[in-house]
């Protein structure tokens, strides 16, 4: 038996076992319609490609490769293209998911405060948000600061699984608890929801860690008032080399920086502090609209300059965490270092 006809017969058993498994598991409802047709159909190619041998042998030859290569080939391209959509189809799920959570938090927030006579009715027009994902150790300090300094705080629980929250609420925030870890883009868009729907015009976002001092957050509210900003970024290099941040991380900064500053039209110094003012209409498009992916601050950064929204910088200082341990994604970085990498 020559080399072709081996090939050929190994890929039409592979062609003809593939489509069995795949049909089989279509019966017992495993696999949705959509992935049928795509598995199916390489299944079906496969073995068109070994009783039509001499389909591809032309093909092959033209590409100059052999028929097992360029059978390899295919093999290989069609699951690609179905795992590119079905990553796309798993990120609107886990979007709506998410969604999801935000709303029955919200719920949930409203339905406790129904009745009770002792919830504050919001007097100032500056919330600072503090997203917190087991924070149990730092929070508590981040809020009683808060409040000494005459600001209106909530907490919201991203799904801790340490005592966050019970320590928020004794402190004085006001907290909400999402079901679950949804991420700091959900957290952060139940907190702009939250504060839409309770009058404010103004939001803070400031880290449960300790890391930014609550007697910074007057400075970016008076930068907002100032100048009428719809986003005022706290950042850490701005007239300042302090912070250390890595070889590596600050160059991947600078280049994101980079990519901003075109986007808004003036320079920028730091895109991915979470140490920020957003106000008026940006707000309200916020508590609709918030990116939920890594690196969000970056994303809305980039979607708020291409929509007009004005933004500038004043300069802070960050200091190390108080407690804890940062919820650091390294595939999640190491993708979106990437995407910073060919996007620029």
């Amino acid at each position: 038996m020559s080399m072709v006809a081996r090939q050929a017969l190994i890929l039409g058993v592979f062609g003809l076992a593939f489509s069995g498994s795949i049909l089989l598991l279509a019966k017992q409802g495993k696999l949705s319609f959509r992935f049928v047709v795509g598995w199916l159909g390489m299944g079906v190619l496969a073995f068109l490609g070994a009783v039509l041998v001499w389909t591809v042998i032309p093909l092959s030859d033209a590409l100059g490769i052999t028929p097992a290569t360029f059978g390899l080939f295919v093999a290989v391209l069609i699951p690609l293209a179905l795992g590119v959509e079905l990553t796309v189809s798993e990120s609107k799920h886990h979007r709506r998911i998410r969604d999801l959570a935000e709303s029955v938090a919200l719920l949930t927030d409203r339905l406790g405060s129904a009745g009770v006579t002792n919830v504050p009715v919001p007097a100032r027009d500056a919330l600072v948000v503090v997203p917190a994902l087991n924070e149990g150790e730092s929070v508590g300090g981040v809020v009683r600061s808060i409040l000494a300094a005459g600001l209106d705080c909530l907490v919201v629980d991203d799904g801790s699984r340490d005592d966050t929250a019970t320590v928020a609420r004794a402190a004085g925030a006001h907290v909400i608890s999402m079901p679950f870890n949804t991420g700091i883009g959900g957290a952060l868009r139940a907190g702009f929801r939250w504060a839409v729907a309770n009058g404010y015009r103004r939001v803070v976002q400031c880290d449960a860690d300790g890391q930014h001092s609550p007697d910074l957050i007057r400075v970016l509210l008076a930068e907002q008032s100032r100048t009428g900003a719809h986003l005022v970024i706290g950042s850490r290099f701005l007239n300042s080399d302090s912070y250390d941040a890595g070889l590596l991380r600050r160059w991947l900064m600078r280049r994101m920086a980079a990519m901003a500053s075109r986007a808004v039209g003036h320079p920028l110094t730091d895109t991915t502090s979470g140490f920020r003012c957003i106000a008026d209409e940006l707000l309200i498009e916020f508590s609709k609209n918030y990116p939920q992916e890594y690196m969000e601050s970056f994303e809305a950064l980039i979607v708020a300059a291409k929509a007009g929204y004005t933004v500038v910088e004043v300069p802070t200082e960050m200091s190390h965490r108080i407690a804890g341990i940062a919820s650091n994604r390294p595939l999640k970085a190491a993708g979106f270092t990437a995407r910073v990498l060919v996007g620029g």
